[in-house]
């Protein structure tokens, strides 16, 4: 019998996170030698496998290495691997045509003779290896898939609703049962869908399917050295470490350790609420659930689908670009702003075009105020003297002051009920908060606001019902979100601006 753990390690190479060797270099390319997840897969493996785990587990690469292997051994053999996006598709076939080209023993594969896009075809052994995207109209109508892998079903909804069951129909007429090989596997997503019915029938023995769970602690790279502790959190060192009543069940219930404390703390940091859904601790809490979300889930699907590529990225702004200023048109800038304290939060501006509710860019940075006052003038500058509506707060007021100082033509002024302008900047406040909550709901519903901003999207998915208040959940932010409702709420007041006064001479 074929030992495929002596196999990977000695003839199969992948691309690492970067490991030193004894020598001191730094080795990306290395032995494929199978970790936990890896063989806790391979060993355990039925006809029908479903499988919730945490982001970077190497559980992909497992299974690749998996199919191909046999894919090179067995006469006949058709392995299929189905990904969620097309980038994520290419991603995953470089993994095997990786494991045929650097196999360090020339001619020891036998020949593929015939290498289409995302194809390998083995002629002699009538084998072949494809990966497909979910999107794709036709991916197994009709063929019978020996080894089929089905990569972050979860999110397969996101580009055509109702794909994910479809497809998971189209597996179970193609996958034979007795010889074949069924991989479902995905992070979290939404409460109640496909994959989560999956897995929990699979859990409860309601399906035919075995479940498999893999939490973060799995991965054996998941941690931070003592040595390695950032500067600024001298707190998490061994000597000064106060743990948590949390960390103290974690440690005692999954023998962790301080190393995985620590990384455990940094990625909180890092990504917030995300942590629970993206490194899932338990199968219980790492589930969007659409009931409390405050924001349509259809339109979030949505947003998602449409999203296209940004033109451009500028670093000095923290500014991501889907559209150039069009001098035909009328924009505005809703802004959030905070102190600019590398812990603290962020600072947001939201740039929308009024006639179609698009937003055209997005500034998301930890920047001193006087900074990013000078930053929203010269970006309201160049998308025509936009309207700025920046929120009255402590730092808020700073701002506007700032922009009103230095003459910026057009900033948004709260006007009383007979239309005079009151009070410079916009308030949120217990009558404007859910005013802002309901017309951004309602616009996002009917498709009137559109953006391609990830951190946006997020807010907008996070944003829940919280103790009977509509706002972001603990470790998540709504700072991207506030900025976007501020510039929606504004856009009926924006008109063209065709003087700049004394704001030229600064910043012109």
């Amino acid at each position: 019998m074929l030992d495929k753990y002596a196999f990977m390690r000695d003839f199969l190479r992948i691309s690492s996170k970067g490991t030193e060797s004894e020598d001191g270099n730094s080795n990306i390319i290395i032995p494929l030698v199978p970790n936990k997840v890896q063989k806790l897969l391979i060993d355990n493996k039925t006809s029908r496998n479903v499988i919730l785990k945490a982001r970077q587990h190497g559980c992909s690469t497992g299974i690749i290495a998996d199919y191909f292997i046999d894919t090179i051994t067995i006469p006949g053999l058709t392995s299929v691997v189905v990904s969620h996006t097309d980038f994520a598709t290419k991603r995953l076939f470089n993994k095997a045509r990786m494991f045929y080209d650097l196999c360090p023993e020339k001619n020891f594969f036998p020949v593929a003779s015939r290498d289409a896009e995302n194809l390998l075809y083995f002629d002699k052994l009538k084998s072949s290896y494809y990966v497909a995207t979910a999107k794709a109209k036709v991916i197994l109508k009709g063929d019978t898939v020996h080894r089929l892998h089905l990569s972050e079903l979860a999110f397969y909804d996101m580009s055509n609703p109702g794909r994910a069951q479809d497809i998971l129909e189209e597996a179970h007429e193609v996958v034979p049962i007795k010889h074949g090989v069924l991989i479902v596997e995905s992070t979290p997503n939404y409460k109640n869908d496909t994959f989560y019915n999956l897995y929990f029938g699979a859990k409860y023995h309601h399906n035919n399917y075995k479940a498999f769970f893999f939490p973060w602690w799995f991965a054996d790279d998941y941690n931070i050295k003592n040595k390695d502790v950032p500067e600024g959190f001298e707190k998490d060192k061994d000597e000064n470490i106060e743990l948590t009543d949390e960390e103290k069940d974690l440690i005692f219930q999954h023998n962790l350790n301080n190393d995985q404390i620590r990384w455990r703390r940094f990625k909180i940091r890092e990504q917030g609420n995300k942590f629970w859904r993206q490194h899932p601790e338990n199968d219980a809490s790492c589930w969007v659930n659409p009931e409390s979300m405050i924001f349509d889930k259809d339109a979030i699907d949505r947003l998602m689908r449409q999203r296209i590529k940004p033109l451009d990225f500028r670093p000095v702004e923290q500014m991501f670009i889907w559209e150039t200023p069009d001098k035909s048109e009328v924009y505005v800038v809703g802004a959030d702003v905070a102190e600019g304290l590398m812990h603290g939060n962020y600072s947001t501006a939201s740039i929308v075009k009024v006639s179609n509710g698009t937003e055209v860019a997005h500034i998301r940075g930890k920047f001193p105020v006087e900074v990013f006052a000078a930053i929203l003038a010269r970006v309201g500058k160049e998308y025509n003297n936009a309207l700025i509506g920046v929120e009255i707060n402590q730092h808020g007021m700073t701002v506007l002051n700032i922009l009103n100082r230095i003459g910026y033509p057009n900033m948004y002024w709260a006007s009383d009920d007979k239309g005079r302008p009151q009070k410079l900047g916009w308030s949120t406040n217990v009558v404007t908060r859910p005013q802002m909550i309901d017309e951004f709901d309602r616009a996002l519903r009917v498709g009137s606001f559109r953006t391609s901003c990830e951190d946006l999207i997020s807010e907008i998915q996070d944003f829940a019902l919280v103790n009977g208040k509509a706002q972001a959940p603990d470790g998540s932010t709504d700072d991207s979100l506030f900025a976007a409702m501020i510039a929606w709420m504004i856009r009926n007041d924006a008109v063209p601006v065709n003087t700049i006064a004394n704001y030229a001479t600064r910043y012109g």
